[in-house]
């Protein structure tokens, strides 16, 4: 298989991924994607009345961060590889009313948009999709004005408490989800790729967050929405109730008066394109 035909078996993998869990992408148990977006906004330090483009929008996690921070008079683009996504947030921001913003369906890699056209770019939790991040960080900073700024944000390494669900899902044979790449982990990986992308002023924090559901259902039913949508679906329902007994198992040896803790360790980076 060439570079180019895997990059592309790539696209079409993360496209039907999210195709299958944009219905129901963060809508259940702790507004986990919502949180982490909007705290990704406060980073870029976006300007009222700015132009934003978000990357990889998805559900909106930053989108709607943005268009409160830009107001009114300022404007929200968000794209994404993703139609069934673009059109369930068309859908969200048409319900909420939000006319500073629009989504449309676009390849990061291949911006369909001007030279310097935007004054803050976003990027949530994207970059390890993408076949070529050096290609889309490129784009990025090639669609930014002079002394526009770039806000992005990968995770760090999980939460060692939760290693056991991948321990448990491999000796009950449930496969995993393998679209992304596992990369920009480190502050030093995504300070190198944003520098070589052009980018100065590089400044990465790697932050703790602590997310809580209220129950193991609640749980059940979020992994249920994302990678489950995908990875229990030819798995035989017998095997799935063993996994699912196991697990739950697990979670209420772990379990605190307010619920189930999982602790996220979250990358931001922000960059600056030169005046």
């Amino acid at each position: 298989m060439t570079d180019d035909v895997e990059k592309q078996q790539k696209k079409a993998d993360v496209r039907a991924y999210f195709a299958k869990v944009a219905p129901n992408y963060d809508t259940i148990g702790p507004r986990i994607f919502a949180t982490l977006g909007e705290m990704l906004v406060e980073r870029a330090d976006v300007p009222r009345g700015a132009d934003v483009l978000d990357i990889a929008t998805g559900r909106g996690a930053q989108l709607f961060a943005a268009a409160e921070a830009v107001g009114p008079s300022g404007r929200v683009v968000g794209v994404d590889l993703s139609p069934e996504m673009v059109r369930e947030t068309a859908s969200e921001i048409a319900r909420r009313g939000v006319d500073q913003a629009i989504v449309r369906q676009m390849d990061a890699e291949a911006l369909e948009f001007p030279d310097a056209s935007f004054d803050r770019v976003t990027c949530g939790f994207a970059l390890f999709f993408f076949p070529s991040p050096e290609r889309a960080l490129e784009e990025f900073h090639r669609v930014l004005r002079p002394g526009g700024k770039v806000a992005a944000s990968t995770w760090g390494d999980p939460d060692p408490l939760w290693a056991w669900y991948d321990e448990l899902a491999k000796r009950h044979g449930v496969p995993g989800v393998n679209v992304g790449s596992g990369r920009f982990r480190t502050p030093a990986e995504l300070e190198t790729v944003l520098a070589q992308a052009g980018f100065v002023e590089v400044r990465t924090q790697l932050e703790s967050i602590t997310f809580v559901y209220k129950d193991e259902e609640e749980w059940w039913n979020r992994v249920w929405a994302h990678e489950g949508a995908i990875t229990f679906a030819n798995v035989a329902p017998d095997v799935l109730g063993r996994f699912k007994a196991d697990a739950f198992e697990r979670l209420r040896a772990v379990k605190q008066p307010d619920g189930l803790h999982r602790l996220a360790r979250v990358l931001f980076a922000t960059a600056v394109k030169a005046q």
